[in-house]
């Protein structure tokens, strides 16, 4: 019986499956006897598939594990953008709010053994003190800090005890100071009278501006890089630059989440910490936001 290559080609799948009846099978192998061009389909048909091209599973295993890798990249850029929020949020609900001198904020009064006392109003829930010299008379005094935070105030907290011990017979001062912080840069310092604690305006206690020259520095130094991280790019150290601009940029996004656009801190080593925790965290998103988008478009 003389049947058709292309006859033969339709039937040659079932009969490489052995699906197909005894006569199509007879046909089949009646017709491969002749036929060259037949038998190579044969057996090009009876290979196994992964004989074929074991390549041809390599894209799909490349899809998968760049997915991967995008899927945990993500992953950590979230941690981390949830923890510069988070530390932001602490930072201003931990701020110091200086409270503003008033006759009833402090009460000091002496002892007959001949301590000092100062009697604190509640609302204030944290008071620190640090010594200083009169550089006119050489006499030492007290200034006192006064604050308390948004986070206190919500917590219901008062200052704990409501009386501190300011001087003793074997450490004693010759004044004391309330400092009067506030936010327009001019706080006046208010001296204190343990006999009838009247105040009187002496000098002003002027915050401290280094933050705005670190602040310079790291505008300075990620210009700088950028500009030779994006000409060298193809140099093998180029990552270096890249780093550097990471830092020095993950350094002004910390100074702007904490300190906003001013850089005056009475309390500077608090603001570096959390301008540090802050630039720490930024880094992070920084540096896998970049590798996501390395991931996605191939940069």
């Amino acid at each position: 019986m003389n049947v058709t290559c292309r006859v033969i080609e339709d039937l040659l799948p079932l009969y490489t499956e052995q699906m197909t009846s005894p006569d199509s099978q007879a046909l089949v192998e009646e017709h491969l006897d002749t036929c060259a061009a037949c038998q190579a389909l044969y057996s090009r048909l009876k290979e196994p598939l992964a004989s074929i091209d074991s390549n041809e599973s390599l894209p799909l295993s490349s899809v998968k594990s760049r997915l991967q890798k995008e899927r945990t990249t993500i992953l950590w850029l979230g941690v981390f953008v949830v923890a510069l929020l988070a530390l932001r949020l602490f930072a201003w609900l931990n701020l110091p709010q200086y409270l503003p001198y008033r006759e009833d904020l402090f009460e000091l009064y002496q002892t007959n053994s001949g301590e000092i006392y100062a009697s604190l109003d509640p609302s204030l829930t944290a008071v620190s003190t640090w010594e200083t010299i009169d550089p006119d008379y050489g006499t030492r005094g007290l200034v006192i800090e006064a604050w308390t935070s948004r986070w206190d105030r919500l917590l219901g907290r008062h200052s704990q005890p409501h009386k501190i011990i300011l001087s003793t017979p074997d450490k004693d001062y010759d004044f004391f100071e309330y400092a009067n912080y506030s936010g327009d840069g001019q706080s006046p310092v208010y001296t204190l009278s343990p006999r009838g604690n009247t105040p009187r305006i002496g000098k002003a206690i002027l915050p401290r501006l280094a933050l705005n020259y670190y602040l310079s520095l790291a505008m300075m130094i990620s210009g700088v890089s950028l500009v030779l991280w994006r000409i060298l790019r193809k140099k093998s150290y180029a990552w270096l630059l890249r780093s550097i601009f990471f830092l020095s940029l993950s350094y002004l996004i910390g100074h702007l989440l904490i300190k906003g656009f001013g850089g005056a801190s009475y309390h500077i080593v608090r603001d570096l910490i959390f301008i540090g925790l802050a630039g720490l965290l930024s880094f992070g998103v920084l540096s896998f936001g970049y590798r996501y988008l390395q991931l996605k478009d191939n940069i």
